[in-house]
């Protein structure tokens, strides 16, 4: 009873594992989750069920990845025109269901970084999704080349070579050009037309006869001022400065073009480095990387190395190929067709083993059924001479009622008869085998790993008819 309780665990077990493996195979993952436990019911370290549910759940976490990576894709492009909308309430919303989707995504962390900066408070106190176990809050990291091509702050002015910074400096002018006081009490007087009082002109203007107007004005009393004459003296100043401000123009140019140049030198440097860069590492990757170390960490294959190293396989091959054909040509040669016949003799006399095997397996299961799943009956060592036919076989009988003696006798009968009916007088099939001219026995032992009693056995007989005795 106990065996065939066995039995039938493992006839339920093998029909188990094919339709877990059917179900697997189709994709039908709850069926497969509910054969696999069923499984692990009747068999606890059965390896196939624990193999299955761990691609179960390899697969499944896979296709949630796949689901999810559409509906990242769509909160990423909302949260880039919601930042470019300053919505920051909307982009912290957007940026908290990204992290749900995808811990630590650097895109939710740099605008959840923008939205606290235009808060002023700390980006980390805007993530309202919960932190999952294990893990921990990180922060943006900038990319490659946001980092290689971001802007210098804090850069110093260029000053020109007489001394004053290009562009306007921001500060307080230094004095006070016009002579007006800092009293704060006059400053915080309202200006009304009591308080206003007229401001006096400079002695120079006043006393200067320029100011006094021609009689041309005099006479017609305009009001409008003319501007008074220049002298050769006042005309050779400006002149001067208007030549000295032109130098420095020209200067500020020179220098505002030199800046481009050594702008455009740094920007073509580092363009330089990143193709450098770029090329050491296609060349390492497709001429040096053979074990594929760099793409396998993105799930790639290095297409370039394999077919390389085919390349230089097949190289080999040919020269291998030469070789045999020059061998060959020199066999030809010198043998011409005695190879033929000598082939021609060997698969004359040569034993037809696989014919040989279906004899004694059909012999065998006159006396045991399906002995090829049960294996009450198995060979191990053969003998055979093809001239004279004659076999000589030996193997192991194990019964599991311990009746191998009775076994024994009846495959001695089925060695004789087999397929003829011996009790049939009419019937005239001859028998795989003759003359049965040896069979021994030993001793039988209990075999404690399956329970049965084992006993070797060695019978020597003839596969076609002969005299001898």
């Amino acid at each position: 009873m106990p065996e065939e309780n066995t039995n039938q665990n493992a006839e339920q077990i093998k029909k188990l594992e094919d339709d877990l493996k059917l179900a697997f195979k189709e994709d039908k993952f709850e069926d497969a989750k509910q054969t696999a436990s069923q499984i692990k019911e009747l068999a606890p370290d059965n390896h196939l069920a624990e193999h299955m549910l761990e691609k179960i759940a390899k697969a499944e976490e896979k296709e949630l990845k796949k689901q999810n990576s559409a509906k990242i894709k769509d909160l990423i492009s909302t949260i880039k025109t919601l930042l470019k909308e300053e919505k920051w309430s909307e982009v912290i919303e957007k940026s908290n269901e990204l992290l749900a989707l995808e811990w630590n995504h650097n895109i939710a962390l740099k605008a959840l970084t923008l939205a606290a900066e235009a808060q002023d408070v700390d980006y980390k106190t805007l993530i309202t999704t919960s932190t999952p176990e294990g893990e921990s809050i990180g922060e943006y990291k900038p990319g490659f080349f946001e980092k290689l091509f971001s802007k210098k702050k804090g850069k110093k002015p260029i000053e020109d070579p007489v001394g004053d910074p290009v562009g306007d400096p921001v500060g307080d002018p230094i004095g006070d050009p016009i002579g007006v006081g800092t009293d704060e009490s006059a400053d915080a007087q309202p200006v009304t037309k009591e308080n206003e009082q007229p401001e006096e002109k400079p002695a120079e203007q006043a006393e200067h006869p320029a100011n006094k107007g021609n009689m041309f004005t005099k006479l017609f009393k305009k009001d409008a001022e003319e501007k008074p004459a220049e002298s050769i003296i006042d005309t050779i100043v400006s002149q001067t400065d208007k030549a000295k401000e032109e130098k420095k123009e020209e200067k500020k140019k020179e220098i505002g073009d030199a800046h481009n140049l050594l702008k455009f030198a740094n920007l073509f440097l580092r363009f330089t480095l990143v193709f450098i860069l770029i090329s050491a590492g296609f060349f390492y990757i497709f001429n040096i990387d053979k074990n594929n170390h760099v793409l396998k960490l993105a799930g790639k294959e290095n297409y370039a190395i394999r077919l390389k190293k085919a390349a230089g396989e097949l190289e080999k091959k040919k020269e291998e190929e030469k070789k045999i054909n020059k061998a060959i040509k020199l066999y030809m040669d010198g043998y011409k067709d005695n190879y033929e016949q000598t082939v021609d003799k060997i698969v004359k006399n040569r034993m037809d083993w696989t014919d040989l095997n279906k004899k004694l397996n059909r012999v065998t299961e006159s006396v045991y059924e399906k002995n090829a799943l049960a294996k009450y009956v198995q060979y191990n060592n053969y003998s055979y001479d093809v001239k004279s036919g004659k076999l000589t076989v030996s193997g192991t009988l194990s019964d599991p009622l311990g009746k191998n003696l009775t076994k024994m006798a009846e495959l001695e009968e089925a060695f004789l008869y087999y397929p003829k009916n011996k009790k049939d007088p009419t019937d005239t099939t001859k028998p795989y085998f003759y003359n049965l001219q040896e069979f021994q026995s030993y001793a039988k032992t209990l075999d404690k790993t399956t329970g049965r009693y084992k006993s070797n056995f060695s019978i020597t007989l003839y596969t076609k008819q002969t005299t001898k005795k």
